[in-house]
């Protein structure tokens, strides 16, 4: 299984990307929204081939700490076309301000896998592992170069349409990912207090 932990944001913030991508309106047919049900935050990739019994193992150490996990606070620091470091972009992206809690807790739950030794997760720190963010939208496979520019010009736009309050989640979810050709489809595993 692919899994990662995720946290979901409230519902005032997928109206606010509703609202958001509402502005990208002259170029849907080059982009595929997240649907609504599926927009996150990820906190922690676990790995891409992890077994039913590793999932096991590691829903329990995590559900071993319930309650006593970082609280962190989530807000949305600015929209962006793609990370800083990409010369081709293909996402477009609410940056996520980084913090102290969001920062410990990822470092938490990082620690907590790390401490199982099972071969099919990742136990290092992934260089952009704290590039926090969630995915409004995704370029579809025909979208160009130029397109990508055409996209990045709109995102200033973004920018009068206001932020909603920061907000502090109350858990994480233990995801799986099914990779599919017209995009992931993320399913809720395990709910885990924080």
């Amino acid at each position: 299984m692919r899994l990662f932990l995720a946290i979901y944001p409230p519902k005032e913030y997928i109206q606010y990307f509703a609202q958001v991508y509402k502005v990208f309106d002259k170029q849907k047919r080059n982009l595929k929204p997240t649907p609504y049900d599926q927009i996150h935050l990820t906190l922690k990739f676990i790995g891409a081939n992890v077994s039913e019994e590793s999932k096991d193992l590691i829903l329990e150490l995590l559900e071993r700490y319930q309650g006593q996990y970082t609280s962190p606070t989530i807000a949305v620091e600015k929209i962006q076309f793609g990370f800083d470091r990409q010369r081709d972009p293909r996402h477009l992206i609410a940056a996520i301000k980084e913090n102290d809690g969001l920062l410990e807790l990822s470092n938490e739950v990082h620690n907590v896998i790390k401490s199982l030794k099972l071969r099919d997760t990742i136990r290092w720190k992934d260089k952009y592992s704290n590039d926090f963010h969630i995915t409004i939208a995704r370029m579809k496979g025909t979208a160009t170069k130029s397109t990508g520019k055409q996209i990045q010009k709109l995102v200033p736009l973004s920018e009068k349409i206001q932020i909603p309050e920061p907000f502090i989640p109350e858990t994480f979810e233990l995801m799986e990912s099914v990779v599919r050709p017209e995009g992931p489809l993320y399913r809720k595993l395990a709910s885990i207090k924080i």
